[in-house]
């Protein structure tokens, strides 16, 4: 049996103590032409299939291998927890500037671009719902990346029902004009 290796780190959960690595062995279930799957020791529970020519293993079958890939996956986390604070701090900064300026017109000014984006991207959902013969609430839990706002909130920025008068019209208008085609 081929055992491969994985090398891991665990911070300390209640005090601020530095965690420590451990290595987690696992053994080779089932070999195949490409790679082997493999099972954790002493448990068992789940497979894992390993990809002998893949850059990125989960397991390596030779330990300092499995070290230098812990090290590449430790400064990878490290660059995008980077990116992420930098993101964070700049978004930081921009609030507290914006908060500082006052700047209470430039904010009327994009809530009513943002009403009316929203209110263009209902009508578009709830076209886009109705040629599928679904509500919307289906239609965003079918397709939750299609939409990224709560519909209660969306329902706010309709005018009435203007909105979703157009998205029916433009639902009907393309189901008649699949039915013609067809024909």
């Amino acid at each position: 049996m081929t055992k491969y290796y994985r090398y891991d780190y665990q911070p300390h959960e209640y005090d601020d103590a530095e965690g420590e690595l451990f290595i987690r062995t696992f053994t080779t279930v089932k070999k195949t032409p490409k790679g082997a799957w493999v099972v954790e020791q002493p448990y068992g529970i789940k497979k894992r299939f390993i990809l002998d020519n893949a850059t990125k293993k989960y397991a390596c079958p030779e330990i300092d291998q499995a070290l230098t890939s812990l090290i590449a996956r430790k400064k990878r986390q490290i660059g995008i927890l980077t990116y992420q604070l930098r993101d964070a701090q700049h978004a930081l900064e921009l609030a507290e500037r914006l908060q500082n300026s006052n700047g209470l017109s430039h904010q009327c000014r994009d809530e009513e671009n943002t009403m009316k984006t929203n209110s263009l991207k209902f009508a578009i959902l709830t076209a886009a719902a109705m040629s599928q013969h679904l509500s919307i609430d289906k239609f965003i839990a079918m397709n939750p990346r299609r939409a990224s706002y709560n519909p209660g909130e969306m329902a706010l920025y309709s005018k009435g029902n203007s909105g979703v008068c157009q998205a029916r019209r433009a639902a009907k208008t393309r189901r008649n004009i699949r039915v013609r085609s067809k024909k």
